[in-house]
C-alpha cells in the first residue's frame, strides 16, 4: 500500500498453527481439531498474516504478531454468526470509529474472518482512516524470506505425538520415486569401486590377501595354483563392495502431519539456500530481541510506577490512621466533657428547684400576713 510506512527490511516471523495459543474454554469458543471452524480461521489468519506482513510497519507487525499467537482472533459462537458480535467490531463502534481506535492489523484479521460480510460503517471508516480497505496479496514478499516452503506450507498441520515417522523403502530411480518418497532428503550413497578402485583402507587391507613371494622355479612348477590363488584374492578384496552395492537404499519415511516441523528446519539442497535461511533466521532473534528489550522497559517503568503508587498508597493509609486515632481520641474526650457537663445541669436543676420552691414558701408566707 503506497499511503502506508513499509518497514520490510526484517524478516517476519515465520508463524504456524503450533506458535497460537488455543483458548481452553470449549463451551465459548469451541473444540480446535481440523475439522472445526477455529481451526479454518487459525489458517485463514496465517494466510492473510502472509498476504500483508511485509506490508506493515515495526508496530503493526508486533500487533498481528501479538493477535495471532495470543489466539486474540478466535471467535466464539456468537460471533460465528455476525461480525458485530466480534471483539474488534464491538471495541471500534464503542469509540463511534473513531480513526484513533481503528486498527489496520485487526481490520485485516476481520477480514480473514468475516470476508466481504463485514459492517460497511466500518468498511468506510476503515477506507477513511488508512487510504484504502482493498487488501492485495503480498505473499511472495513473505517467502523471498523463507525459499525452502512452498505453497502447500500455507496451509500448516498442528504438530502430534503421533506422527507416522517409519523407516520404508523407496526407489532409486528418481523419475520412478513418487511426491512422498521425496519428503526427506536421501542418504549420500556409498560409491562403488570396481575392482582396481578399492581404497587403501585398513578394512581392505586386512582383507585383502598379500602377494607371497616366491622363486622363479616355484613360480614356473606351480604356475596354476597362483593363479588360483590371484583369482581368490580378486574374489575376496571385492566382495565387501558387491555386499554395499546391494545393500537397498533406506530414507525415512515422514508423514504429512509432521510436515510443517520439517518445513521449519534449515534447507539442506545448497548453500547459498542455507546462507538465506540463516540470515532471516538472525534477523527473526533481532526481531525478537528488540520486543523483548523494548518489553523489559515498559515492564521496568510500570513497576517504578506501581511502586510509587504503593508508597503513595502506604502513607496515605498512614495519615488516615493517625487522624482516625486523634478522631477517637477526640470523641471520647467529649463523650467525658459531656457526662461532665450533664452531672453539673442536674446540679445547678436541683439548686434552682431549691430556689423555686423557698420563694413559693415566702410569697406563700407573705400573703397569710396580708
Amino acid at each position: 500500500m503506497s499511503t502506508r510506512a513499509i518497514e520490510s527490511r526484517i524478516a517476519p516471523p515465520n508463524l504456524t498453527i503450533a506458535d497460537i495459543a488455543i483458548p481452553k474454554n470449549e463451551h465459548t469458543f469451541g473444540t480446535f481439531d481440523q475439522n472445526s471452524s477455529s481451526y479454518e480461521d487459525a489458517l485463514a489468519c496465517l494466510r492473510m498474516y502472509r498476504k500483508q506482513v511485509t506490508q506493515l510497519n515495526y508496530d503493526e507487525r508486533r500487533e498481528i504478531v501479538h493477535i495471532i499467537t495470543g489466539g486474540h482472533f478466535f471467535r466464539t459462537r456468537t460471533a460465528m454468526k455476525s461480525p458485530m458480535c466480534h471483539k474488534f467490531y464491538r471495541y471500534a463502534r464503542a469509540s463511534e470509529f473513531a480513526a484513533e481506535h481503528l486498527s489496520w492489523p485487526e481490520y485485516i484479521i476481520m477480514r480473514a474472518l468475516y470476508e466481504d460480510d463485514l459492517p460497511s460503517p466500518y468498511v468506510s471508516q476503515i477506507k477513511q482512516t488508512f487510504g484504502t480497505a482493498a487488501i492485495e496479496d503480498f505473499s511472495y514478499q513473505f517467502f523471498e524470506y523463507f525459499p525452502e516452503m512452498n505453497d502447500s506450507i500455507a496451509k500448516p498441520m498442528i504438530p502430534t505425538l503421533e506422527a507416522n515417522i517409519h523407516p520404508r523403502r523407496i526407489s532409486l530411480n528418481s523419475r520412478e520415486a513418487s511426491a512422498d518418497d521425496n519428503l526427506w532428503p536421501a542418504p549420500k550413497r556409498k560409491k562403488i569401486y570396481s575392482k582396481h578402485e578399492i581404497p587403501d583402507t585398513p578394512s581392505t587391507v586386512q582383507k585383502t590377501l598379500m602377494a607371497i613371494p616366491v622363486s622363479r622355479a616355484a613360480k614356473n612348477s606351480g604356475k596354476k595354483d597362483s593363479i588360483r590363488r590371484e583369482k581368490a584374492t580378486k574374489q575376496r578384496a571385492s566382495t565387501p563392495t558387491a555386499s554395499n552395492a546391494a545393500a537397498p537404499e533406506v530414507t525415512p519415511y515422514i508423514d504429512l502431519a509432521a510436515r510443517d516441523i520439517l518445513d521449519r528446519l534449515p534447507s539442506k539442497t545448497s548453500g547459498e539456500g542455507s546462507k538465506r535461511i540463516d540470515k532471516a533466521s538472525w534477523d527473526r532473534l533481532q526481531y525478537l530481541l528488540s520486543i523483548v528489550r523494548e518489553t523489559t522497559i515498559r515492564n521496568n517503568i510500570r513497576l517504578k510506577a506501581l511502586e510509587e503508587s504503593q508508597r503513595d498508597l502506604e502513607s496515605k493509609l498512614g495519615a488516615m490512621t493517625s487522624a482516625f486515632d486523634t478522631m477517637n481520641t477526640t470523641i471520647k474526650t467529649i463523650v467525658t466533657e459531656a457526662r461532665a457537663d450533664r452531672e453539673g445541669y442536674n446540679h445547678v436543676l436541683s439548686s434552682i428547684k431549691d430556689i423555686m420552691m423557698g420563694m413559693a414558701d415566702s410569697i406563700k408566707d407573705i400573703k397569710e400576713q396580708l
